[in-house]
Protein backbone atom coordinates (compact mmCIF):
# COMPACT_ATOMS: atom_id res chain seq x y z
CA UNK A 1 0.00 0.00 0.00
CA UNK A 2 1.32 3.29 -1.06
CA UNK A 3 0.45 6.41 1.29
CA UNK A 4 1.44 10.17 0.54
CA UNK A 5 2.96 12.03 2.73
CA UNK A 6 0.93 15.35 4.02
CA UNK A 7 3.48 18.01 2.93
CA UNK A 8 4.41 18.72 -0.84
CA UNK A 9 6.68 21.48 -2.38
CA UNK A 10 5.11 24.30 -4.37
CA UNK A 11 6.22 24.19 -7.84
CA UNK A 12 7.51 27.93 -8.51
CA UNK A 13 7.93 29.46 -12.45
CA UNK A 14 11.60 29.16 -12.21
CA UNK A 15 12.18 26.16 -10.18
CA UNK A 16 14.67 23.18 -11.56
CA UNK A 17 12.33 20.17 -10.61
CA UNK A 18 14.67 17.31 -11.58
CA UNK A 19 17.31 19.80 -10.14
CA UNK A 20 15.60 20.03 -6.74
CA UNK A 21 14.81 16.43 -6.55
CA UNK A 22 18.63 15.83 -7.33
CA UNK A 23 19.54 17.88 -4.60
CA UNK A 24 17.34 15.88 -2.21
CA UNK A 25 18.43 12.94 -3.18
CA UNK A 26 21.60 13.50 -2.55
CA UNK A 27 21.31 15.09 1.08
CA UNK A 28 19.21 12.80 2.69
CA UNK A 29 19.42 9.27 0.84
CA UNK A 30 23.24 9.70 -0.09
CA UNK A 31 21.86 9.48 -3.71
CA UNK A 32 23.28 10.87 -7.24
CA UNK A 33 20.60 11.86 -8.77
CA UNK A 34 16.63 11.47 -9.00
CA UNK A 35 16.19 8.97 -11.49
CA UNK A 36 13.27 9.73 -13.79
CA UNK A 37 10.60 7.02 -13.76
CA UNK A 38 8.31 8.76 -15.96
CA UNK A 39 6.38 11.88 -16.98
CA UNK A 40 5.56 13.39 -13.39
CA UNK A 41 7.46 10.67 -11.32
CA UNK A 42 11.13 10.62 -9.61
CA UNK A 43 12.83 7.94 -7.47
CA UNK A 44 14.77 9.53 -4.91
CA UNK A 45 16.02 7.48 -2.71
CA UNK A 46 18.91 5.48 -4.03
CA UNK A 47 17.47 2.71 -5.61
CA UNK A 48 15.56 1.72 -2.82
CA UNK A 49 11.92 1.94 -4.68
CA UNK A 50 10.72 2.66 -1.49
CA UNK A 51 9.60 6.83 -1.98
CA UNK A 52 8.67 8.56 -5.32
CA UNK A 53 8.41 12.07 -6.21
CA UNK A 54 5.02 12.52 -7.75
CA UNK A 55 4.71 16.13 -9.82
CA UNK A 56 1.01 17.17 -9.63
CA UNK A 57 1.19 19.48 -12.37
CA UNK A 58 -2.49 20.41 -12.29
CA UNK A 59 -2.30 21.66 -8.32
CA UNK A 60 1.56 23.05 -8.83
CA UNK A 61 2.85 20.16 -6.68
CA UNK A 62 6.07 18.16 -6.02
CA UNK A 63 4.41 15.53 -3.83
CA UNK A 64 6.07 12.26 -2.17
CA UNK A 65 4.39 8.95 -1.97
CA UNK A 66 6.49 6.03 0.68
CA UNK A 67 5.90 2.67 -0.46
CA UNK A 68 4.98 2.36 3.18
CA UNK A 69 3.37 3.87 5.96
CA UNK A 70 6.09 3.36 8.42
CA UNK A 71 8.27 5.71 6.55
CA UNK A 72 5.97 8.78 5.76
CA UNK A 73 6.70 10.42 9.18
CA UNK A 74 10.43 10.33 8.64
CA UNK A 75 9.66 11.54 5.18
CA UNK A 76 7.69 14.31 5.86
CA UNK A 77 10.91 15.19 8.79
CA UNK A 78 13.07 15.22 5.47
CA UNK A 79 10.76 17.51 3.42
CA UNK A 80 10.24 20.13 5.33
CA UNK A 81 14.14 19.79 6.28
CA UNK A 82 14.83 20.35 3.06
CA UNK A 83 12.67 22.76 2.29
CA UNK A 84 13.41 25.20 5.17
CA UNK A 85 17.30 24.68 3.99
CA UNK A 86 16.42 25.46 0.14
CA UNK A 87 13.89 28.32 0.77
CA UNK A 88 11.36 26.02 -0.44
CA UNK A 89 7.49 26.55 -0.45
CA UNK A 90 5.51 24.13 1.56
CA UNK A 91 2.01 23.37 1.44
CA UNK A 92 -0.28 20.97 3.47
CA UNK A 93 -2.20 18.34 1.12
Amino acid sequence: MTVYCQYAFQLQPDMQVERILTQFAIEHFDGRQAVKIDEYQYGVDNGMNDLRAVIKEERQLITFCCRYAKDVARTESMVLAFAKAHDLVVITI
